[in-house]
């Protein structure tokens, strides 16, 4: 029998000094929902990935380009980034907290497990900055 799961987001406290901490929520059937928490990162940095990525600001803020469209985003702001479409972290306030949620590419093929910098000519780039994926234990069920 499958069950419910239940977690909590990470706090303020969680954030890292430099770098991104990218935290895995939950994923099913080509979809992956992450918490990424951004310390002080340098930028500007690029992304190209083939799936949809959908992003809310949990707090702190940022400013995005993509395509040719600049967004400045604080608190409750959400964005859908379209797969396909370049798109580029201008600016970020350190500390900002981030909820992503990935879907599948356009082919229908599963998400890849961490998001790709690019350099501006497309191909790709040694990252920057880490993004190491955590996985978080699973808590016994309660009777």
């Amino acid at each position: 029998m499958r069950r419910a799961r239940r977690g909590r987001l990470s706090g303020p406290q969680a954030v890292p000094d430099s770098g991104e901490l990218t935290v895995v929520l939950a994923a099913w059937a080509g979809t992956r929902v992450e918490e990424i928490l951004s310390g002080q990162v340098e930028l500007p940095v690029d992304y190209l990935q083939e799936h949809d990525e959908w992003v809310l600001v949990l707090s702190g803020g940022g400013r995005l380009t993509v395509g040719a469209d600049h967004f400045d985003l604080g608190v409750g702001d959400w964005l859908l980034l379209p797969g396909g479409v370049p798109h580029r972290l201008e600016h970020m306030e350190p500390g900002t907290r981030w909820l992503a949620v990935h879907g599948q590419g356009p082919s229908g093929q599963q998400v890849p497990g961490d998001r790709r910098p690019t350099n501006a000519g497309g191909g790709p780039t040694q990252a920057r900055r880490a993004v190491p994926v955590v996985r978080r234990p699973r808590r016994p069920s309660q009777p």
